[in-house]
């Protein structure tokens, strides 16, 4: 006779099966369902229509500027069909575009996160020739990229007149940029400083190369880990 198994261990499976599903449930480009576009003009229709985790495929080719505005309360997957390659001359994100993930793309001009309003924002596995967050945008993720050639790789801007070491203690006070990842990036050649931080509190990295900060180096936490 099978041996029944206590009320604890059923009640330990059952707190990590919860766990397991909602940890998937809350990452983007999980199972759901996709579809398919081959123009810019679509692009926004496909992301506003896509299922909570579902995936917008972006044909592979060559294409101009781009600005992505959905606001979302579930997560969405942007990027080319599998196989394929897709250029755009500009990708950016609108202050109203939220929960939204975009991987594998090439970018000729800066990711721009516009202010007071872009979260959610994930940035995966793309080439790049740079991030710039503005105040008030929140839960970025910027993944695994190869960001090079141009004047500020990753740039945080906002201010606040009452930080140590603020660049102008005058300044009109602005939102943060809260809660950054950046993680796993690679960068090459830059021109001025890899990571470009204006008052801002916390910006959390992890394996990523040599970093430079424009803050004094008492108001300078962010470290690069050696690599192994």
């Amino acid at each position: 006779m099978a041996q029944a198994h206590p009320p604890k261990f059923l009640a330990r499976v059952l707190v990590a099966l919860i766990a397991a599903l909602a940890f998937l449930g809350a990452r983007p480009d999980v199972g759901a369902s996709a579809s398919t576009v081959s123009s810019l003009s679509a692009l926004e229709t496909a992301i506003r229509n896509a299922p909570a985790g579902g995936t917008v495929y972006l044909a592979g080719g060559t294409y101009g500027s781009v600005t992505l505005n959905r606001h979302r309360k579930t997560w969405v997957t942007v990027r080319p069909v599998p196989g394929n390659s897709v250029h755009l001359a500009d990708l950016n994100f609108g202050s109203n575009a939220s929960h939204i993930a975009v991987r594998r793309f090439q970018v000729d001009g800066d990711v721009d996160l516009a202010p007071t309003g872009a979260d959610h924002i994930q940035i995966f596995d793309s080439d790049l020739s740079g991030v710039s967050a503005k105040w008030g945008t929140n839960h970025i993720r910027i993944v695994h990229n190869w960001i090079h050639d141009c004047s500020n790789r990753i740039e945080l801007v906002s201010t606040a007149s009452n930080v140590p070491g603020s660049p102008d203690p005058n300044a009109t006070d602005l939102p943060p940029v809260r809660n950054i990842k950046i993680v796993g990036n690679r960068i090459a050649r830059p021109s001025t400083a890899s990571l470009t931080e204006s008052s801002i509190d916390i910006v959390r990295l992890c394996h990523a190369g040599a970093l430079a900060s424009t803050r004094l180096a008492r108001h300078a936490p962010a470290r690069a880990r050696p690599r192994r």
